[in-house]
């Protein structure tokens, strides 16, 4: 079962999110800042990062900046409001960005597309980021 860090700062899409992922068989920890995730990712083992740009201790791409630091083939799919993401988002060395909205099937399939590329990378000694083996 895969293992999906959710951060999110509203409480109500948290449990939004994390009752569709287990519904959809991902193992979830759900935290409502950057912080928080950075201190998850330096205990568990996590397959998939979704995370929205606005926090409320750090921004979301310096959040994005430490995980791609300290985890350089983690996949992070960005979830937020703003539809400007979508064309920006690989300069940001992510894995996929959704628009958020009262549904789940978006992040669903993004997360879907990102850990079964995940699971068919062979070896990733020779690249310098997870976003080279996704193009």
């Amino acid at each position: 079962m895969a293992r999906v860090l959710v951060v999110e700062d509203e409480s109500a899409l948290r449990l939004l999110y994390r009752i569709a992922l287990k519904n959809n068989r991902y193992e979830v920890i759900a935290v409502e800042s950057g912080n928080e995730a950075l201190k998850v990712l330096e205990r568990e083992q996590i397959d998939a990062v979704v995370s929205d740009l606005r926090l409320p201790d750090i921004s979301g791409l310096r959040l994005i900046d430490e995980i791609q630091s300290q985890h350089p083939f983690l996949p992070i799919i960005i979830n937020t409001a703003y539809d400007f993401i979508g064309e920006n988002s690989y300069g940001w060395r992510v894995a996929e960005s959704v628009s958020k909205s009262s549904g789940t099937a978006g992040l669903m399939r993004a997360l879907a597309r990102v850990i079964s590329a995940e699971a068919e990378i062979p070896s990733r000694d020779s690249a310098s980021s997870f976003h080279e083996w996704v193009l």
